[in-house]
């Protein structure tokens, strides 16, 4: 039952609404799909013709999109492109494909020295607004509900449950216990949940590579601070691109106290919540080289 249920799941991907195939990626926002540049061997002042299919793979919506053009140093035309629109995600329950949008843009290729001949390697850039959405279930139990189901060898949740939407940056938790076992006096302990950069290109904001805002919200317990910011509410916070910044290996960790009350009934079990909504620019790429020839002078 188990492979029937993944094959239908896998099938669902591969379905045509009016010509166009439903893409959905896990690990990414919006993609270039297709990608040309015509002729890839030009003269001096010609032009070449620029022609890309922008579509949206992910889970949520993206917005501010802009397409630059870098590589084409001299080069005439319009290297920066606003798309004007918003693309909506894929929804694999009615099998509606994401949108997409065409880009074309033409490029005049630079004046050279008579009889050069160099190559240039036109890549082009969409930039756009996404977020990833997630969370984390932890499973909690009283010190004497998990003795008792320990020693009769019951079986418990163990493991924490993690839930990522579509989307170029990906949560994890790489510390912290699990399963939680609550004494009868409240206990500070802390969780380190991951984020990692799983898409095709990079994460920025507000110009600077790598960074990341958003906010963090715990259920079940008190939460006490998030990379040294405090909680005022005992239930949230907002990492700012301060302190919320993507290392050289494509992830940054986000270490958490919380406050675990203390009490519990003999037989109670629970758990400790994590959730994040994450905002951040992101871009992917592609690129073509072109060969211009100089003319005479």
């Amino acid at each position: 039952m188990a492979f029937l249920l993944i094959a239908v799941v896998t099938l669902s991907g591969c379905i045509d609404l009016g010509g166009r195939k439903v893409n959905i990626d896990a690990n990414n926002g919006l993609l270039i799909s297709t990608f040309s540049v015509d002729p890839v061997k030009v003269d001096e002042g010609k032009q070449v013709l620029v022609l890309m299919d922008v579509e949206n793979v992910g889970g949520v919506t993206a917005r501010d999109i802009r397409v630059n053009f870098y590589g084409a140093e001299g080069w005439g035309g319009d290297k920066n492109k606003t798309l004007g629109k918003d693309l909506n995600p894929p929804d694999p329950i009615t099998g509606t494909p994401g949108d997409f949008k065409t880009v074309t843009a033409t490029l005049t290729a630079p004046q050279l020295p008579e009889g050069v001949q160099l190559e240039f390697p036109i890549t082009a850039r969409v930039v756009f607004s996404y977020k990833t959405t997630g969370g984390i279930n932890i499973p909690a139990y009283s010190e004497d509900l998990y003795k008792i189901n320990t020693e009769q060898e019951r079986t418990m949740d163990t493991e924490a449950k993690v839930s990522n939407t579509n989307a170029p940056i990906k949560i994890d938790l790489s510390r912290g216990p699990t399963p939680l076992v609550v004494g009868n006096e409240s206990e500070e302990t802390t969780y380190v949940i991951e984020f990692k950069n799983v898409g095709s290109g990079w994460p920025f904001k507000e110009g600077d590579i790598g960074k990341l805002q958003g906010d963090i919200t715990v259920y079940g317990a008190e939460l006490i601070e998030c990379l040294d910011v405090p909680s005022v509410d005992k239930k949230s916070v907002t990492l700012n691109l301060d302190v919320f910044k993507m290392r050289s290996t494509g992830s940054v960790p986000v270490s958490c106290s919380v406050n675990i009350p203390g009490g519990w009934s003999p037989t109670q079990s629970g758990s400790v919540v994590f959730t994040v909504d994450i905002d951040y620019d992101y871009y992917v790429e592609k690129a073509a080289n072109v060969m211009v020839w100089g003319g005479k002078s």
